[in-house]
């Protein structure tokens, strides 16, 4: 709210990552009451768990311009003949996730509790995530050494992490410089994922690949 909150001209809130691990009731929550109703506000949702295909929330009388002209298809916003099978995939996507939201929120919320509390068993290990952060990711910097030489270390025990979002393509965290974190820790910054299938017995595996790759890494920089 305190985002939009006075703003004069219509807004996306790209809830892309959150869709698929959260409940968002965009007709009767505070967003939709304090939010939707000044005709700012539009949802969008789409290949995080269903690729190819998204959708759009958009207050009734809200006038955008029409990304493809032509047929009249989509309410006269984008021509074309409709992806039926891409369509039916997000809906079928939709159905199985969120029976379990609230289960898999757990588990998540879990397994980051044992990735931060076997973190802080590092000296030089400083988490980036905020405390209220959602709990499907951790983003942390290993203070001293390069992101990409750590994970360099890690892909020898065949754990795959990356040092950013898929979004950022190998470019610096855009979010954890608006943050206010400084370009030394963003170019130490990790990032780790979660998904329903990662195991408590994954993150001690990590944490115990991240303590022999610390030790490797000392050596190396003695």
């Amino acid at each position: 709210k305190k985002y939009y909150d006075g703003c004069q001209h219509h807004a996306q809130n790209d809830v892309l990552d959150g869709r698929d691990h959260c409940q968002i009731d965009v007709i009767g929550s505070q967003i939709d009451h304090q939010i939707v109703n000044r005709g700012i506000f539009c949802l969008h949702l789409g290949h995080s768990f269903s690729h190819g295909i998204g959708g759009l929330y958009l207050k009734k009388g809200t006038n955008i311009k029409t990304v493809m002209a032509g047929g009249g298809q989509e309410k006269g916003l984008r021509a074309g003949t409709e992806n039926i099978h891409y369509i039916l995939g997000l809906a079928k996507a939709c159905e199985l996730l969120y029976p379990n939201i609230k289960k898999n929120l757990n588990h998540y919320t879990q397994l980051r509790e044992q990735l931060i509390n076997g973190l802080a068993k590092f000296d030089n290990v400083v988490i980036n995530s905020p405390e209220n952060a959602m709990p499907y990711t951790v983003n942390f910097s290993f203070m001293n050494y390069r992101s990409e030489t750590l994970l360099h270390f890690l892909e020898a025990d065949e754990i795959y992490i990356s040092s950013g979002s898929a979004c950022s393509k190998g470019a610096a965290s855009h979010t954890l410089s608006v943050m206010g974190v400084d370009a030394k820790r963003i170019d130490s910054s990790i990032r780790v994922s979660f998904g329903i299938h990662t195991t408590t017995e994954d993150i001690d595996t990590f944490i115990a690949a991240l303590r022999k790759a610390s030790e490797k890494l000392q050596k190396v920089k003695k």
